[in-house]
């Protein structure tokens, strides 16, 4: 089995490392792109995905049944019962990574029902969520769990977003970006128009707008070359890699009901690849940018955003240290590192010795 974000394929070999089974449930595997289209409706093509998912996932957890542990990638609390009872009927001790389910717990009644659930049991039995780069402890406005394991964010899998690239700013210019898919949750526009204004004021600076080409009207694309925005293409993991690589300033801002309290693809592609990022200050997004070593700026609005886009660039233009922070950045999410973190949360959690787990960084 392989998890739908390849970042957490490392910990497939946990069990190997602890000398233990465990059996690792997704809900995104290999039949899960089935054709649908023979459904009158986009919400029936998505029953229909949710009832393949969790028949497939109570597959996986049924036959788990001489594993102690199990760990879950991804999945919904609101149409994972029957995995859970599963676990439950047997006793095993259960880690899920917490990706967005608290977040999007509002959305509808299922959903709401689903996390009360997923809490009752949390509570109650042997289940410990997963939590990446920061824990709900002191996050206001977050149903919490009670229990909570922290690991740093795995890095990327591809080896050119993991390898440090060269020094920024080369012939003294400052590259500027706006990166990923485009989505309501995620806005551009008025990103475009900040960036836009920044660069009128000052020389020096390249914008750089990427996305992939089959998302983007033709409108945008007018829109882009009126504020004099570069427009490149990253519909293929190798032009995702290219622009992110030749860029300094990765700029990203997110609606606060979808990211409030989740980590972003971007953000950590964008660090990870040696490049200074601005985003919203969300407590998930914030403590990547922020730990162990800040790497980008929080920002708590979009009309501060103007302000932090000028010591950004200051930064990276004048910081000795700008480099020597990415790499203790990428040392911290280091595959062994983490493969750590979960070892001694696994040790932990299944001898009852603590409720929190949190990583610490390396002198």
């Amino acid at each position: 089995m392989r998890s739908a974000h390849r970042n957490f394929d490392l910990l497939l070999t946990l069990g190997e490392r602890l000398s233990r089974r465990i059996a690792f449930i997704s809900e995104e595997t290999g039949n899960r792109g089935r054709d649908y289209s023979w459904t009158p409706t986009r919400r029936l093509q998505q029953i229909a995905c949710q009832l393949q998912s969790v028949w497939e996932m109570t597959q996986e957890a049924w036959r788990a049944r001489d594993c102690q542990v199990v760990f879950i990638f991804e999945h919904k609390p609101w149409y994972a019962y029957p995995v859970y009872a599963v676990c439950l009927a047997r006793r095993q001790t259960v880690l899920f990574i917490v990706h967005g389910i608290q977040q999007t717990h509002g959305q509808s009644l299922f959903h709401r029902m689903g996390l009360r659930v997923l809490r009752l049991i949390e509570r109650h039995a042997d289940f410990w969520p997963v939590h990446l780069e920061v824990s709900d402890r002191n996050v206001a406005g977050v149903p919490r769990f009670t229990k909570s394991i922290v690991m740093p964010h795995p890095m990327p899998r591809e080896p050119q977003l993991r390898a440090p690239r060269a020094s920024p700013s080369v012939g003294g210019v400052v590259r500027i970006g706006i990166l990923g898919i485009l989505r309501a949750d995620k806005p551009v526009e008025p990103l475009l128009d900040i960036l836009a204004n920044h660069a009128q004021g000052h020389a020096g600076v390249e914008l750089v707008f990427g996305s992939p080409r089959w998302q983007v009207p033709e409108s945008l694309l007018e829109k882009l070359k009126v504020r004099g925005i570069v427009y490149r293409d990253t519909d293929a993991p190798e032009q995702y890699n290219a622009v992110l690589h030749s860029l300094d300033i990765v700029v990203a801002w997110f609606e606060r009901d979808a990211f409030y309290f989740r980590p972003s693809g971007i953000v950590h592609d964008a660090i990870a690849g040696g490049c200074y990022v601005l985003a919203p200050d969300f407590p998930v997004i914030a403590a990547q940018m922020s730990t162990p070593v800040r790497c980008g700026s929080a920002c708590k609005s979009l009309e501060e955003l103007p302000l932090q886009l000028e010591r950004a660039v200051d930064e990276v233009l004048h910081a000795a240290d700008l480099q020597a922070r990415f790499d203790a950045w990428r040392a911290y999410r280091s595959d062994e590192r983490v493969l750590e973190a979960l070892c001694l949360a696994i040790d932990s959690a299944t001898s009852g010795r603590v409720r929190r787990i949190e990583p610490r960084p390396s002198n």
